[in-house]
């Protein structure tokens, strides 16, 4: 994961900040600058305040920003499943309004239009019992209890690790794990 700290520039940084969660920071972050990436820019001097220039200047401002995320969006709809393609989009679009900066509810609708729809491309299935041993082949005691433990309740890998000894229960059968609604 990418820590806020890492990242260079400051308007991204700032942004990222006012998000808690440090998955929600990560993913931004990568979106974010994946964008500038894309569109060739230097983030800390990409922003413009338009609220105190003529017309003819902010069109041309508007103009462009809205050319540089056609762009991302086409970059994005080549390369990524199209649920990340309108997430990734959505990121960028959340970073201009906290900017201030707000389209025509048009430019969005107009890329999801072009898109290729708002769906996973992978599609989740329980493992096979055979597929089960030959992970278990794999791996320690340890690995074995922490995979065991996935499988059987449906737990997500972060919700795992961030179990804490109080949140496992042996005097039932089978044992009782409490994922507490902070995780």
């Amino acid at each position: 994961m990418r820590s806020i700290g890492k990242i260079k520039s400051k308007v991204i940084r700032e942004f990222l900040q006012g998000f808690p969660n440090e998955k929600t920071q990560t993913s931004y972050g990568s979106a974010l600058l994946k964008y500038f990436e894309v569109i060739g820019a230097e983030p800390d001097n990409y922003l413009i305040d338009i609220r105190e220039l003529s017309n003819g200047e902010k069109n041309k401002i508007m103009d462009r920003y809205e050319d540089d995320i056609t762009k991302y969006w086409s970059y994005l709809n080549k390369k990524y499943a199209p649920k990340s393609a309108n997430n990734y989009t959505n990121v960028i679009k959340i970073f201009f309004r906290d900017n201030r900066i707000y389209f025509n509810e048009g430019l969005w609708q107009r890329l999801r239009k072009r898109g290729k729809g708002n769906y996973a491309v992978t599609q989740d299935r329980a493992p096979e019992p055979y597929e089960l041993r030959k992970i278990m082949t794999h791996t320690d005691a340890k690995g074995k209890a922490l995979f065991l433990t996935l499988v059987s309740s449906g737990m997500r890998i972060g919700e795992a690790l961030e179990l804490e000894p109080d949140d496992i229960d042996f005097n039932y059968n089978p044992t009782k794990i409490n994922i507490r609604a902070e995780t």
